[in-house]
């Protein structure tokens, strides 16, 4: 099993989270923009809010060197911007989530946008290396309570980008405190949990402690299972049902069952392929 969900991590970070020479995200711009490929990873939020966000980051990166200070009216036309862009990457683009964008700047909102938090937060830091610093020194709670500050940035994102950032640092999970800050816990992970537990109606601190401890069972680093069961679920499975028997299989250990779930997902994607082809000589 330990075979397997390397390789889906593996998967994950060659195809799906594949992040530039590290070196880059030392630089601050840099590691905002990489950072919004996290922010915006909410169920539902359509794919031209983190594009039009990159945007914005890369037009004002000499105006954010120059700027001594982020004034409210600054913060307005940042926002201005943020909307332009997104209605001239989709102008057919219906309203904003103004209440959970990271970029939307609202007079008296409880929570700061992503550039109010750079400003202040982190004093125009590499956002890569505050949480990587942190995370290095045994501080997971105090970059999670950081980083749901931001806009958008809920229990499900803070942990998924801490996650990847402990994954790429050289800490060990055996000195880490608080590792359940490092497991987010979205539709896929849950249903691994709960066959794990075999309970349907385990909540997100029994889910994380699970995945922690099937993690230490088979000897993988702290978030690896967290990676490979949504892998598993998003990318291969897709169908709740089978995905469970999956995890069921993974769960006592029966590679043999596993690989004959796994042979029937296969064999009707094979068959669906056949079908497209046939229409595509129509």
């Amino acid at each position: 099993m330990k075979t397997l969900f390397k390789n889906l991590v593996n998967y994950y970070w060659g195809e799906i989270q594949v992040w530039p020479d590290i070196r880059q995200l030392e630089n601050w711009i840099n590691g905002l923009v990489h950072f919004c490929g996290y922010a915006f990873e909410r169920a539902g939020s359509p794919p031209v809010y983190s594009e039009a966000a990159t945007r914005l980051i890369k037009e004002h990166r000499n105006q954010f060197s120059q700027w001594k200070r982020l004034t409210k009216k600054r913060e307005e036309q940042l926002t201005a911007a943020y909307e332009g862009n997104c209605k001239a990457i989709k102008p057919k683009l219906k309203g904003f989530n103004k209440d959970r964008n990271p970029m939307y700047f609202t007079e008296g909102d409880k929570q700061i946008t992503l550039i109010r938090f750079t400003w202040t937060e982190i004093k125009r830091k590499s956002i890569f290396l505050w949480a990587k610093s942190l995370v290095e020194a045994n501080r997971l709670e105090d970059a999670y309570n950081s980083l749901v500050k931001i806009k958008g940035v809920s229990e499900k994102i803070a942990p998924f980008y801490l996650r990847d950032i402990y994954l790429k640092s050289n800490r060990s999970g055996s000195q880490l405190e608080k590792l359940n800050l490092i497991q987010p816990i979205d539709i896929w992970t849950e249903r691994a949990a709960q066959e794990l537990l075999n309970n349907r109606k385990a909540n997100r601190s029994q889910c994380a402690n699970a995945l922690l401890n099937f993690e230490k069972k088979i000897g993988i680093k702290p978030g690896e299972s967290n990676i490979a069961f949504w892998v598993l679920g998003a990318e291969i499975f897709e169908d709740e049902e089978r995905f469970r028997e999956a995890v069921r299989c993974i769960s006592n250990m029966d590679k043999t069952a596993f690989n004959r779930t796994l042979q029937k997902e296969i064999k009707e994607q094979l068959e669906w392929i056949e079908f497209l082809a046939e229409l595509n000589k129509a």
